[in-house]
Formats: C-alpha cells, structure tokens, sequence
C-alpha cells in the first residue's frame, strides 16, 4: 500500500510519462467544475471560459473592476509563416452575477503574451522581446495607441520570457524573467543585463529600471504583504514559498557566491502567488499565501510567521483538489468583489521539452477563468475609484481589502502630484490616533508619497516611532529607492541600523547597498553580532560584499577602519571569500592588534586564505596552541586543509613542528597533521607515515589519515612505501589502507592490486576507500572490472560496493557485473516494460491515494525529499 501511495503521489505531481498519455479528459466546463473540490465553506464558479477568451497566461483587474486576460494560442512555439495573433481579453461582469456576459479582444497581434497589469493610464504587456504599454482613449474596449516601453528582454525559452506583471506598495512596476533567459534592455541610463532568472523594477514615468533580485529556476509568482514585504513563488523549483527583498539571490543566481533558500524545502513546483487580505474570506484565511500546484492540479495555501528578521511558512489546507488532469491553474488574483480569481490554463499536456511541440495532445483554444468565494458571506462593494475626487480616494486607503488599495495607490499616482500631496497632509492631519490602524493608515500614505516622489521625511519620522517592527522596516524599505538623492536618508539608517527588532535592521542592510560607499560598509558592520539569525547575516554578507569596492581599499590603508573589534574585519573578509582581501588582518595580527577572543577566527581564516608565508605563520600558531593546551588546534589546522584542497600550497614547515605535532595527545590534532603532511608534500615525513600505516595498534582514523598523507606526497620513496605496506606480508587491514592510498594517487596502474585488496577484505572492512578512485571516469571503472575476472569477495563486501556504485557520476554497468559475479550476487530486474508499467498506472489511478502518497513521501523518518525534492 505505502508503494502504490507513494507511486500515486509521484504521477499525479510530477506529470510522469506524459509522453504516453492517452487518457485525455472530458473538456466540457461543466464537467471539470464537477471535479473540482474546494475546501469546506468555500464554493468555485465558472466566471468565463472559451469562446470569451482563449488560454490565459496571465491576469489582471482595473479600477472599474473588469478582468484583463493575456492569451495565447500559439504557446509552445509559433509555427513557421504564421503572424502574431495572441490576444489581450477585456471581460466585465456588468451585472455583479460573478460570470463575466461582456468580452472584448483588446489587442490581436501579440506573440505569447505572459505578462499583463492594468493601470488607470493604461495596460502594460510582457510581450516576448519588449514590454508594451497600450491606451484605450475612448474606452471601447480596443486598444487606440500602443507603445514600446523597454526591449531586448530574451526569448530562449517561451515559458521563460517575461512574467509575473505586478505593482509594488509604492505603484512600481515589478516583473519576472526565468533561468534560460539573456536580457540585455537598453534603458536612458545605458544597458541593462539580467543573466537567468531575476525580478526587474520599473518606474515607467521615469523608465528607471534597476534589478530587484536573482535566481530561481521558473518564478511566475511574486506578491507584497500588508506591510511590504514581498514573497515569491517557483514554477521549476522545489521550495516552496520563498522570502524575496532587494539584493537577494535566489538558487540558479549567477555569479552569486551564496543563495538565499526557500522556506518550505521538498514542497511544490508552484505558480502564481496571491495573499489574501479580503474580507469576503473568513478570518482565518487572513495573510495566507495562495499558490497554484499546477502540476498536482491543485490550489494550495500557505501561512507565513515572523521569525527573527525572517520568516518561516507552514503548508495548510488546498483551496482546491482536483482529479481533472487539465486544470492547470497558473495564476490567482484577488477581484474587487473580494473573491479569489484563478487563471487555468487548461491543459491534458503541460511538459514543455519532453513532449513534441506540435504534439496533436496539446489543447491550442481552451481556457478558463474560476472564481472562489467563502459561502454564505457577502461579496465586497466594488469602490468606484476612477470617479471620486482625491480626498475620498484617500480614505479608501483605509480599505481591508489589498486591491482597494492597490488600485487607490496606482490612482492617485495619476492624479496631479502637488494636489495629491496638498490633500495627503489634511488627510493625515485627520487621522484618529487612538486607532489601531493609524500606523498602517500612515504607511499607505508613505507609499503614496514615494509614488509621486515626495516622500515628508516628518511623516517618515512619525513611523520610525510606532511601536510596531513591520511598520518601521517597510518605512526604511521606502528609502531604499534613490538613497543618494535623499540627504537625511544616511541619517535615518544610523538611526534604524541599531533598531530593536532585526528585521528593521536588515532593511536597513538593503538601503545601505543601495546608497553604496564606504560609510554605508561601516554602518552595516555596526549590526555585526555573533548571535545574528540566518537570514540577517545573508543580508549582511550580501552587503559587505556588494560594497568591497568601496571599503576593501581604504581597510588595506586602515585595518581598523572597522573599530577596533577585529571580529568585524574578520567577517568582512570572510564575505569576499578571496586572498587578495586578507591583507588588512594580516597587517592587524602582525601589529599585535588582535583580541584573543578574535584570534581564533583570524587565524581560521588565515589559514584558508593566506599565500605560503601566512600560512606558516598559522602553523606555528597551532603548534602553539597545541603545546600551551590552548582550544582551537584542530579548527585552525581544518583552515589550512581546506587551503590546500583550493590550490597547491608548500609553506616552508620545519619537519620538527610536524613531528611535533603527529606527537600530540590529541588524536584529532594527530590526524590533521598527516593529512597536511601530505597535502605540502613534505616528502621528509615519509618514513614517519608509513611507521604509523603499519603499526597495527595505530587507531583506524589515524592510519587512514596517514595513508591520505602518503599518497599526495609526490615522491618515489611514498610510491615505494605504499607498494611495501601493500604486500602480503603484512597484516589484511595494513594492506587494505596501504593499497586504497596507492589507487588514490595512480589507480590505473594499480587497479590489480585494488581488486586483489578487495579478495581480503572482511564482512566489517569498508570498500569505499578502495573504489572511491575508480569512480571518476568511466575507463577507471571499467578497469577494475577487468581486474576482478574470476574473483571471489566477501558478499557482505561486494553488497556494500554495489551502494556505493549507485550514486557514482559515470557508467559503472561492468564494474556492476563484475562485483555482482564476485560477490555471488544475483542481479535485481527492476524495469517495467511498457505493458507493465500500463498495468500498474492503471492499478495505482483506481486504487492509489495521492495524499496518501503525499504524507507517507514527506515523512521525515523517510527522507524521500531530501535525494528527491518534487512537487
């Protein structure tokens, strides 16, 4: 039973075999509704489906409360001499029903249209190379005027192009673009690259365009909370929700030395991101993030916690299940009436590579638009935003509803600036402070000021005060934009860098990155703290680093131009990760300006950045503090290791400092010290090596380390000493060590040698060391193979060999065979031919239980997800 769970869970998520599916279903709307399954007290309605619109790809409300939909029928790919003739659909529900009865096609010559938002001055379009703006004057619903707005946007990959249209709190435009994407847009500030996946930033008055972060592998999800912050979804990845702010850098990042990871690992691939704050939903549906599981055709919905300057999310109940496999919801947005409104793409197929473009399976015309409302609570009063002066509009600032507000704030961003800040201050003047609300009230205020780009720095002031963290990060968040035109700004951030609460801090981080200079660096190293959380200190390295052309110079000229905590300049080094960064702290231990409490960590990374002459330096530290009984030996000496796996190291080491050493007390000290032996190629310590291979008394860890030790050493006195404990004269385990050290450093050569090793080795004798060296290339592998002609090992052995061959990167099919022979093991069949692979389909569709499948897959007493994190 678990089998066939898991197994039902794997196919109804992950599409499998689509390229032999034959079971294609009914695609009458009725039907589909009937298969899906929303969460108690909720209910779906058809709002619209062909022939109103065709496949939609993306969707988006206006200010009247009409629905704007991006479709496509040329998706995947246009054919050869056929014109552009994807659509952009108006549909309006006129009479407030909830089933649009009024559908206009807007725009007709668009080619895979993935992008759409509507704005009071108009409707802009993610439309393969360029981003396109469109006016209807007259209101007719076709568009009268149409403009480029930014090109050169890439188009490797269709379902990657341009994406995910949506306007931040203060009205600019954000959009999304995937992993096999090139950009190159040409702005009036020069040229802009976005290599792989990315969000890009737009004030479009202006055409100020700037990069918000990178990475993720397919995100058509991104959307802001309450409070500013933004959060991102990921149609390719497997983490679930991911927290996303300026300057982060997501898996796939190029160029990025660290990533920011997701907060649900091992969850679903998902599209679309919707947050509800509507109060058509009951009250615990409030801030929960609504997501689309396009491939488990379900909708899904997740909460998120404040936790330190981060977040954590926790999976809850679908919104929606389904059995019907084409329902492909793609993207979700809440509607004026409060109800959740859901883009289904509709399709049987959704494979975009493994299933032949022009594949007769892929539905080319149908599409649906589903409405979602809590039964038995009555709809939202649609605000008439378009038509009321600006002090009202202001006071729908106040609205529960986020698409109230959001429409509010992109009205008024086209209203007159001067008369919308003039009524801003009456507005705010009038505000009733005992209100719970008056620090959001405020904020919405704020955010509209940064529209117009008027931002009172009183008002600002006036929030940095609440009581609330949420109100004061997304205050300093607002500063983030253009810092350098703002001559207060620097002072705010002095001001919020030693905020109480981290999250503030960390949006300060943001700021200072985007300010730039050397002050900024030293500003955000005030926040440096040994107890920061996770995420905190990736804004902090993301800084340090983001600034090394700013501080780096001026700290070789001053290494205490972080004070005199050395700790702080350690940790600004340790962010750029590179040796040419590590002379200010070398200059510091050499002055003697080293704290003991930061000695340890400075010669950590000493160790693993310094040039042969730091690294001596480092070494006679470690002998020191071995022979003082100091703490910290084996630390430092991991430093050097991890050096010497970088590049070729040779410090001019006394062989008396390393026979001190292999004399330690402490075994783990002994054990690093012939691993660097080796490493240095200290060819002197030969002899000593090979006494502690060979003594037999000498602890496992110890020998196996010497053994290492002895095959670096590039030497023909080590190459002889391995020969010499190889042979059979000494005991099986002396053997064993010896020969897996002499494959190491030439395995070629000696695979006969390993496969005789291999004929000795007992039930309890681990093979990894002997067969490690053989499973780099293919040839290697196929070597030993050979040599194991007519062998016979212990079964114990050769079942422990074949473990290890699973998880090699080359073809080990004839070292299989030849082990499995050795070892008297039969071969295991475990391939299905297509017959019985049908059978077992069919069986795990009728009796299978995907949830089921699901519990038992994430079990953490199973550890499915972490080798294979799916949807």
């Amino acid at each position: 039973p678990y089998l066939v769970a898991v197994f039902t869970f794997l196919y109804v998520s992950t599409s499998w075999g689509q390229r032999a599916l034959t079971d294609i279903p009914n695609p009458d709307p009725k039907y589909q509704q009937s298969l899906l399954l929303p969460a108690e007290g909720f209910e779906i309605s058809l709002f619209a489906s062909e022939p109103m619109i065709d496949k939609p790809l993306a969707i988006s409300f206006d200010a009247k409360g009409r629905l704007w939909v991006a479709s496509t029928t040329t998706y995947p790919q246009i054919k050869p001499g056929e014109v552009a003739s994807d659509k952009v659909y108006r549909l309006e529900d006129t009479n407030g029903d909830g089933v649009a009865d009024e559908s206009k096609a807007f725009v007709d010559n668009l080619l895979i249209p993935t992008a759409i938002l509507a704005t009071p001055e108009g409707i802009y379009v993610g439309n393969s190379t360029d981003l396109m703006f469109y006016e209807d004057e007259d209101d007719d619903g076709i568009a009268d005027n149409e403009q480029v707005i930014l090109s050169g946007f890439g188009t490797e990959d269709t379902h990657h192009i341009i994406h995910t249209l949506r306007a931040g709190p203060a009205g600019r435009l954000y959009f999304n673009q995937s992993i096999y994407i090139h950009s190159y847009v040409e702005t009036p500030r020069g040229i802009l690259e976005l290599k792989a996946g990315g969000v890009w930033r737009l004030r479009p008055e202006t055409l100020e365009l700037d990069i918000f972060n990178h990475g993720l592998v397919n995100s058509w999800g991104l959307q802001f909370d309450k409070w500013g912050q933004s959060f991102q979804s990921d149609g390719a990845g497997s983490e679930g929700i991911n927290y996303s702010f300026p300057g982060a850098a997501f898996r796939t990042s190029v160029g990025v030395d660290r990533i920011m990871p997701g907060l649900n690992p091992g969850q679903p691939k998902l599209s679309g991101l919707e947050i509800i704050q509507s109060t058509q939903f009951p009250d615990e549906w409030q801030g929960r993030l609504i997501v689309c599981d396009f491939r488990g055709n379900r909708i899904s919905s997740f909460e998120v916690e404040d936790s330190q300057s981060g977040f954590v999310s926790l999976q809850r109940e679908d919104l929606i299940t389904s059995t019907h496999g084409a329902f492909r919801p793609i993207d979700v947005q809440l509607g004026p009436d409060g109800a959740l409104y859901v883009a289904d793409w509709y399709n049987p197929i959704i494979q975009h590579g493994e299933v032949d473009f022009r594949d007769e399976r892929r539905d080319q015309s149908r599409g649906r638009i589903w409405r979602i409302a809590a039964k038995d609570r009555p709809t939202v009063k649609l605000p008439r935003i378009d038509e009321v002066s600006i002090r009202e509009l202001l006071d729908y600032l106040k609205a529960s509803e986020s698409w109230a507000r959001t429409q509010t704030k992109l009205e008024l961003k086209a209203r007159d600036a001067r008369e919308v800040s003039r009524q801003l201050r009456f507005w705010l003047a009038d505000l009733d402070g005992a209100s719970g609300q008056v620090d959001h009230h405020r904020l919405e205020a704020l955010w509209v000021m940064q529209a117009i780009r008027r931002v009172d720095m009183k008002l600002v002031d006036t929030l940095l005060q609440s009581d609330d963290f949420k109100v004061r990060a997304a205050t300093v968040r607002v500063l983030e934009e253009n810092p350098e035109q703002n001559d207060q700004a620097f002072a705010v951030f002095e001001r919020t860098i030693a905020d109480e609460h981290p999250r503030v801090r960390l949006e300060t981080l943001h700021a200072l990155r985007a300010l730039g200079g050397t002050r900024s660096a030293k500003l955000a190293m005030e926040a440096y703290s040994e107890s920061m959380d996770d995420t905190f200190e990736y804004g902090l390295w993301r800084t340090m680093e983001a600034l090394k052309g700013d501080w780096l110079l001026e700290a070789k000229e001053n290494p205490l131009l972080f004070g005199d905590d050395a700790l702080k300049l350690v940790y600004a080094i340790k962010c750029l990760n590179q040796p040419d960064a590590l002379s200010p702290l070398v200059n510091l231990w050499k002055a003697g300006r080293v704290s003991d409490e930061a000695t340890l960590p400075a010669l950590e990374l000493m160790g693993e950045l310094g040039d042969d002459s730091v690294l001596e330096i480092v070494f006679k530290a470690a002998t020191r503090f071995d022979r003082d009984g100091v703490p910290g030996g084996p630390a430092i000496l991991d430093a050097l290791l991890r050096a010497s796996e970088r590049g070729n190291r040779t410090p001019d080491i006394s062989i008396a400092d390393i026979e001190a050493l292999l004399e330690s007390d402490r075994e783990d000290i002994r054990i690093r010290t012939a691993k660097l032996a080796g490493s240095w190629n200290v060819s002197s310590i030969t002899g000593r090596l090979e006494r502690l291979i060979g003594d037999e008394d000498t602890e496992p860890e110890l020998a196996a380390a010497a053994v290492e030790g002895l095959a670096l050493i590039k030497s023909d006195a080590a190459d002889a000493a391995l020969q010499r404990l190889g042979s059979d004269r000494n005991p099986s385990s002396v053997r064993l060590r010896a020969i897996a050290g002499y494959a190491r450093s030439t395995p070629g050569p000696v695979a006969p040698q390993a496969a005789e090793a291999l004929t000795i080795a007992q039930a309890n004798d681990d093979p990894l060391p002997l067969i490690r060296p053989y499973l780099t290339r293919s040839k290697l592998a196929d070597q030993l193979a050979m040599s194991m002609q007519g062998k016979r090992i212990h079964t114990e052995v050769a079942t422990k060999a074949l473990r290890l061959l699973g998880s090699a990167p080359v073809d080990t099919s004839k070292l299989k065979k030849a082990i499995e022979d050795a070892g008297g093991i039969e071969p295991v069949d475990q391939a299905l031919d297509a017959n019985e692979m049908s059978e077992f389909i069919a069986f795990t569709q009728s009796y299978g239980d995907a949830r089921r499948g699901e519990e038992v897959y994430r079990r953490d007493s199973l550890l499915c997800y972490t080798c294979h994190a799916i949807g």
